[in-house]
């Protein structure tokens, strides 16, 4: 897997800074397709939450999903809809369960 995009998005709750990290991934895919093996790239996302006080990191967490479709554009505002919503990586596959669903059949698409 190879990060080629990360955004952040910061929150201040009392004394503890959280600070979130969306990463758009790309990791190579390999299906068969009438028996041969057919190659590509695959898009995912990863959601990682640090946890700051006083400029210490004091906790970490993260998730991710690492194949959600070849189409990197549909991953790409899938980011951004984690980041605008500030979906914690706890939450991360309930928030997006349903969305991936579709992406799916994507790769039915690669010859």
């Amino acid at each position: 897997m190879v990060v080629v995009e990360s955004i952040k998005n910061m929150m201040e709750n009392e004394n503890v800074t959280y600070e979130y990290i969306y990463k758009l991934l790309e990791s190579d895919y390999s299906s068969e397709l009438n028996q041969r093996i057919v190659k590509s790239k695959a898009y995912g996302v990863e959601v990682e939450r640090k946890d700051i006080v006083n400029g210490q990191v004091i906790s970490t967490c993260k998730d991710f999903i690492k194949y959600i479709s070849p189409k990197k554009e549909r991953v790409t505002e899938l980011v951004k809809f984690l980041k605008n919503n500030t979906v914690s990586p706890i939450h991360l596959v309930d928030v997006i369960e349903e969305c991936i669903e579709g992406y799916i059949s994507d790769f039915n698409d690669i010859n």
